[in-house]
């Protein structure tokens, strides 16, 4: 993976003297691969991670398993590593060790970034919403796995004011979310 060869959106008026710019680095899928490419990570005000951070074995989804708190030990030391003001992180569907946990319950765990599971916080007068749902699918990773109608109902209760949405699901298709679809601007 090149992380310096990122895409750069322009979002509302960057000529106006009184535009803030903001740099968001995005990053997912590292499936436990972090320490080779931390340096490739370019800084940002924000950095997100949205999902699949380590390798999903049956070792790791048992509560209080030494994998499991290995793979806790990792991500927080990556993150607190890493330079950027925000981190951000939203599980994935790799990422089975949270699935049977609650939101607070996986914070209390990863104090070194915001973790966010239909949730929000606000940075730089952003609205930044994270959902670790992705549709079922026939593999073996399937934590935050639901039917296209139950994410058809969490995602309808994403906030309109939302301006960076974080999910774990492949990217964009208008067909498969068009129940958010009219709501993206």
């Amino acid at each position: 993976m090149n992380f310096n060869s990122s895409n750069v959106y322009v979002v509302g008026a960057v000529d106006n003297p009184q535009s803030k710019i903001i740099r968001v680095v995005h990053i997912s899928d590292t499936m436990g691969c972090e320490d080779r490419l931390f340096s490739q990570i370019p800084f940002g005000h924000i950095l997100i991670h949205s999902g699949d951070f380590g390798k999903s074995t049956f070792l790791n989804t048992i509560w209080r398993s030494r994998a499991f708190f290995s793979q806790i030990d990792n991500m927080n030391r990556f993150f607190n590593h890493l330079p950027h003001p925000h981190k951000i992180f939203v599980a994935g569907s790799h990422d089975s060790h949270f699935s049977s946990m609650s939101k607070d319950q996986t914070q209390s765990l990863l104090p070194t970034v915001t973790y966010l599971q239909d949730s929000w916080c606000q940075l730089y007068s952003l609205n930044v919403y994270g959902t670790p749902w992705v549709k079922s699918r026939l593999k073996s990773s399937n934590a935050f796995t639901k039917d296209t109608t139950s994410l058809s109902e969490i995602w309808g209760k994403i906030p309109n004011n939302t301006d960076i949405l974080i999910s774990n699901q492949k990217p964009w298709k208008s067909t498969f979310y068009k129940h958010i679809s009219a709501r993206v601007k």
